[in-house]
């Protein structure tokens, strides 16, 4: 017999293009696998392909690094919370189906109807973990949500938070 081959180990390239590739893929992976870490290049490449880095030597962004720190500023808002509920009925991640299309989206939220709508291949993720608690992540986008603590009286109930 001849010498064993062995399986080589194969890098495999996320984003493809210059465009909002990295940031979708990067909500569906933390959001519905919750998977523990993303990165949209190899661990031997700074980039996601050749000659098109997400840093240029002067130090500005390029080729998708700004749609990239968006959603990873989003995700980090809210991280314990998204790895808690990923993969569940109580966590949904809204995005347009293609790059560049306009989002609009309905969906049933752990009970709670939720509307997302945006432009400009705006995401958001919306965790509804209690009956009267929802946590809401995302950039350029709306959310509307429709749950009878928004119904009046329990509408004066109402606190909202927001974070960075």
């Amino acid at each position: 017999m001849g010498p064993e081959r062995r399986r080589q180990p194969r890098r495999r390239r996320v984003a493809r293009d210059r465009g909002p590739s990295a940031p979708r893929i990067a909500f569906i992976a933390v959001g519905e696998f919750g998977a523990p870490i993303f990165a949209p290049w190899a661990l031997s490449d700074s980039y996601p392909i050749p000659f098109q880095p997400y840093v240029l030597p002067d130090g500005s962004l390029a080729n998708g690094a700004t749609a990239l720190r968006d959603a990873c500023i989003s995700l980090r808002a809210a991280l314990p919370q998204i790895t808690c509920y990923a993969g569940t009925e109580k966590l949904k991640v809204f995005m347009s189906r293609l790059p560049g299309e306009k989002l609009s989206e309905t969906r049933d939220v752990g009970g709670a109807k939720v509307v997302v709508s945006g432009e400009d291949n705006g995401q958001a993720i919306v965790i509804h973990p209690a009956p009267n608690e929802f946590v809401l992540v995302g950039y350029r986008c709306e959310v509307s949500l429709t749950d009878d603590v928004f119904q009046w009286p329990n509408v004066r109930k109402v606190r909202v938070e927001r974070g960075r």
